[in-house]
């Protein structure tokens, strides 16, 4: 069986500059046809788990949920940053 260094180093180089926390902000939208109301719920969703992993990593010292919580963040950030300016197209 293949050690998590070396299955590390098959991965191409695009998938790993998915985890740069820029790349988030490219990567995830609100699709055209979506209700506003429908994308705060499901974001609101999404806040939820963040909390209950932040907590759970400061709570337990779970590394694994601390950087989960760090990447829904960053993905949430780009789900407002999306409403944010389909709003202002609106306004």
């Amino acid at each position: 069986m293949a050690s998590g260094r070396e299955k590390a180093a098959v991965i191409p180089q695009t998938c790993q500059l998915l985890w740069q926390p820029c790349a988030c902000l490219d990567l995830y939208a609100i699709q055209p046809g979506i209700p506003l109301d429908h994308a705060f719920d499901e974001l609101s969703v999404l806040l939820g788990c963040i909390r209950h992993l932040s907590e759970e990593a400061e709570m337990e010292g779970n590394l694994i949920a601390g950087s989960a919580a760090r990447i829904l963040s960053a993905m949430a950030k780009a789900l407002i940053n999306d409403m944010e300016m389909g709003l202002n197209r609106i306004a």
